[in-house]
């Protein structure tokens, strides 16, 4: 439901990963690297990299990159991605171990956490550490399609800046009726939000 002002209520998304916000081709690899991402580990050209803002009918949804310059994003530049000029209500991140030790280093800092993986609903099989114990608050499978589904879901958008977890689960599974693909909120959900113990 729109506001009586008629102005779109701002939602910051930072989003830390190639793989959905980035041209990995320009980032100097080979086309034969870009076709091996592509093949085994699910890079999707067509994804988010020039996507800037998503407007939904009740929210304005600011997506937050750093420069995607290779495969390695400096730690200052991620944190004023997630940080600057507000905390982002929700950062998506990948499932490598460089990503995975950022996520677990943040835990208990209340910043909601997504993982985009090919390891989606199991265990990295990096290092073999399920997402809620790394700290991934939401698990999202590797396609571009579904993270944007979920960033444009004013359900999903209005429970998770509630921070209402009951609500930010009822709304996933509503969701993935709607585009029948399952986008997984983990046990650490309830801790990230203040609503349960961790």
């Amino acid at each position: 439901m729109m506001p009586h002002n008629n102005r779109k209520r701002e939602v910051r998304v930072a989003v830390l990963t190639p793989y959905l916000a980035g041209d990995i081709l320009k980032m100097g690899f080979s086309e034969e690297f870009v076709k091996d991402q592509t093949e085994r580990f699910g890079y999707d050209p067509d994804n988010l990299q020039d996507v800037k803002m998503i407007t939904t009918p009740d929210r304005k949804v600011i997506l937050d990159s750093p420069p995607m310059r290779g495969p390695a994003v400096s730690g200052v530049e991620i944190a004023k991605t997630i940080m600057l000029p507000s905390p982002a209500d929700l950062v998506i991140v990948g499932g490598n171990p460089h990503m995975e030790a950022l996520v677990s280093s943040m835990r208990g800092s209340g910043i909601v956490v997504a993982r985009y993986s090919i390891f989606y609903h199991g265990p990295s099989r990096l290092t073999g550490a399920e997402p809620e114990d790394a700290g991934y608050a939401i698990d999202i499978p590797k396609s571009p399609k579904i993270a944007r589904a979920l960033i444009s879901d004013d359900r999903f958008l209005d429970a998770l800046v509630a921070r209402d977890a009951p609500a930010v689960r009822s709304a996933l599974e509503s969701l993935t009726e709607r585009i029948n693909e399952r986008i997984k909120a983990t046990p650490y959900l309830e801790a990230v939000l203040g609503n349960g113990r961790h």
